[in-house]
């Protein structure tokens, strides 16, 4: 199984430009903790609820004027080549990763949410580890 058979094809995105204050009231809007930033219509980052809280709240810091992509976790950029899973911060996995390497893959970064992004890095849906089996279980189901 892949995990385009899993993840959640609705995704709530903020562009790069987007300012904490507009991100803060997305996620109540939608009831989300984890906004991907996209840039030129890739994924650029993401921000949550804790880098709003620690970033802006603790920091001090006006949510009018600072936007998120001076707080995010930051990706490789527009146009990058590198794999994406091997930079720091970054959590996201291709729509053809089998769910075993998936799950691998969040347990061992210790994420709780990657999102799910195409062949030209366009974010395409996001799971959360929540919603996946465990290790064992996908292994044990997939025969192995």
């Amino acid at each position: 199984m892949k995990i385009r058979d899993v993840m959640t094809k609705t995704v709530r995105t903020v562009p790069s430009t987007a300012t904490a204050q507009e991100a803060a009231r997305l996620m109540e809007m939608h009831d989300v903790g984890f906004l991907p930033i996209v840039e030129e219509g890739v994924s650029a980052g993401v921000v949550t609820d804790r880098d709003l809280a620690l970033r802006i709240v603790a920091g001090g810091r006006d949510p009018k004027k600072t936007t998120v992509a001076e707080i995010m976790t930051f990706g490789p950029g527009v146009g990058g080549k590198a794999d994406l899973a091997e930079l720091p911060g970054v959590a996201t996995l291709a729509e053809d990763t089998e769910l075993a390497e998936a799950i691998r893959f969040m347990d061992e970064k210790n994420v709780r949410r990657v999102t799910v992004h195409d062949e030209h890095y366009r974010i395409v849906g996001v799971v959360s580890r929540s919603d996946l089996p465990s290790l064992d279980d996908c292994l044990s189901d997939a025969g192995h």
